[in-house]
C-alpha cells in the first residue's frame, strides 16, 4: 500500500486513497503529475479509476489535468469521449498529450484526433498529424486535411503520413501533385515512385506539370523505377523543353541498359 502526503494531511494510507472529502480529493488530484505516483493511485482506485480520473480534468492546475489525460491514455476502453473533452482544454500542454492519448486507441480514434487538425496550435496539429500517421489506411482522409494547413511543416508531414501508407495513400498522393506547396508536390512525387507500377500514371501525370523542376524531378524518380516507367520516360524525352527531354533520354538509356544488362 503506497502513501503519500501534502503538508501533514494523509492522502492515501492503509484505509486506501479514495477520497472522503473535496479538499481530500483535491490533494490525491495534486500528486497525479508525478508519475510513479500516478500508477499507485490509478492502481488503488480499481474500477473508479476512469471517473475518478475524468473529475481530475476539470483541476484549475493545467499539470495535473495533462497527468489525468496521460493516465487516461492507458486505459483501453471507455475513455475516449473524456479525451475528446480534453481536446478542448484551454492548454495547449494538456490538448497535446490528449491527441497522443488518443493515438494509444487505435483506428477507432481517427475521427476523434481528426478534430485536432483545426486546433489553433500549430504543435497540437503537428502531433495530430503524427498520430494519425500510425493509425493505417482508415486515417487517409483526416491526413489529407492535413495538406491545407498554413503551416509548411504540418504539410510535409501530412504528405510523408500518406507515403507512409503505400498502394492505400496512391490517389491522396496523385491528388497532391496538384498543392500549391511546390515542396508538397515534390514529396509527393517521392512516394509515388516507391509504389512501383501503380504509382506510374500519377507519375505520368506529373510529368505535363508546367514546372520545370517538378518534370524533371519526376523524371529522376522514374529512373529509378525500372520496366515500369520506361513509356513514361520516353513521352517525357519529347517534352518541348530541351533541357527536360535530354534527361528524359539520358535516363531513359541507362534504365533500358540496366534492363538488358539482366
Amino acid at each position: 500500500m503506497f502513501s503519500g502526503c501534502i503538508g501533514d494531511h494523509a492522502v492515501v494510507s492503509e484505509k486506501g486513497v479514495s477520497p472522503t472529502t473535496t479538499v481530500e480529493a483535491e490533494q490525491w488530484m495534486d500528486l497525479l503529475p508525478d508519475p510513479e505516483l500516478r500508477g499507485e493511485i490509478v492502481t488503488e482506485f480499481r474500477s473508479e479509476a476512469v471517473p475518478r480520473l475524468e473529475t481530475a480534468l476539470l483541476h484549475e492546475a493545467p499539470e495535473v489535468r495533462m497527468a489525468a489525460v496521460e493516465a487516461l491514455g492507458d486505459f483501453t476502453s471507455g475513455v475516449i469521449p473524456a479525451l475528446q473533452e480534453a481536446l478542448q482544454d484551454e492548454d495547449p500542454d494538456v490538448r497535446f498529450a490528449a491527441v497522443v492519448a488518443l493515438g494509444k486507441r487505435g483506428p477507432k480514434a481517427v475521427p476523434t484526433i481528426a478534430e485536432a487538425l483545426q486546433d489553433p496550435d500549430r504543435d497540437v496539429r503537428l502531433v495530430a498529424v503524427r498520430t494519425l500517421s500510425t493509425l493505417g489506411p482508415k486515417a487517409m482522409g483526416a491526413i489529407t486535411e492535413g495538406l491545407k494547413d498554413p503551416d509548411p511543416e504540418i504539410r510535409v508531414s501530412a504528405v510523408e503520413a500518406l507515403g507512409n501508407l503505400g498502394s492505400f495513400g496512391i490517389s491522396a498522393l496523385r491528388k497532391a501533385l496538384g498543392n500549391h506547396d511546390k515542396q508538397i508536390q515534390l514529396r509527393a512525387i517521392e512516394f509515388l515512385g516507391r509504389t512501383g507500377s501503380l504509382g506510374v500514371p500519377s507519375l505520368v501525370t506529373a510529368l505535363r506539370d508546367e514546372d520545370k523542376e517538378i518534370r524533371m524531378s519526376t523524371i529522376d524518380v522514374l529512373g529509378r523505377m525500372g520496366t515500369p516507367a520506361v513509356s513514361a520516360l520516353e513521352e517525357a524525352s519529347r517534352d518541348s523543353d530541351p533541357q527536360v527531354a535530354a534527361r528524359a533520354t539520358e535516363v531513359l538509356r541507362g534504365t533500358t541498359a540496366r534492363e538488358d544488362a539482366r
